[in-house]
């Protein structure tokens, strides 16, 4: 189930739907119960990419690092 207002902007020519895709990515790798170096090289690369596309979300990065810390 995806909430509409994302629904909508993610088609809507904007860099949500990458955002969105950088956020599930790197949550995912950096949540692994196991963590291989692939994982964290997905993390990371998910984090800059995240910075690149909208600096806003450096607020979910940083949640991100503190749940795994």
């Amino acid at each position: 189930v995806v909430q509409a207002d994302l629904a909508v902007w993610s088609v809507a020519g904007l860099e949500t739907g990458a955002a969105a895709l950088l956020v599930t990515a790197g949550a995912l790798a950096a949540t692994r119960e196991t963590l291989r170096v692939r994982d964290a090289w997905i993390a990371g690369l998910s984090a800059v990419g995240l910075a690149w596309l909208r600096p806003e979300t450096a607020l979910a990065v940083a949640i991100t690092l503190l749940c795994l810390w």
